[in-house]
């Protein structure tokens, strides 16, 4: 992104696109979640880009007036436990996905095991 970001100010061209409005949601997620710093780090563009994201109306009416004080409570406490918490939750979250995945592929084997037993069969 940070590449593209140099050669214009927004992702598709000199101008707001649906490209944005798709990368907008991921960033904003990041910086809320106090990821923000590795996320920008060594990408002056990006930083500079997501800048002028949050400046716009639009923005500020989607994400900043919209959400109340409650959804905000979160983010309010101290980045340093932000970051604490979102290592918890993503700490099981990748270990659900690895259970997922390793589910997923034995799934996938049984199933291949079953299409070669069905071929075998036919061929006798």
């Amino acid at each position: 992104m940070d590449e593209t970001l140099a050669r214009s100010h927004y992702l598709a061209s000199d101008s707001y696109s649906l490209a944005d409005a798709a990368a907008t949601p991921y960033v904003n997620h990041a910086s809320m979640l106090a990821l923000d710093g590795a996320l920008f780090k060594g990408r002056p563009h990006l930083a500079e880009w997501f800048n002028r994201i949050k400046e716009r109306s639009s923005f500020q009416a989607a994400i900043e007036n919209y959400m109340t004080n409650a959804d905000w409570k979160y983010f309010r406490i101290s980045r340093k436990t932000r970051r604490e918490r979102y290592k918890k939750c993503y700490h099981w979250y990748y270990i659900g996905l690895r259970k997922l995945a390793s589910s997923a592929e034995l799934q996938l084997r049984i199933k291949r095991k079953k299409n070669i037993t069905q071929k075998e069969r036919s061929q006798r």
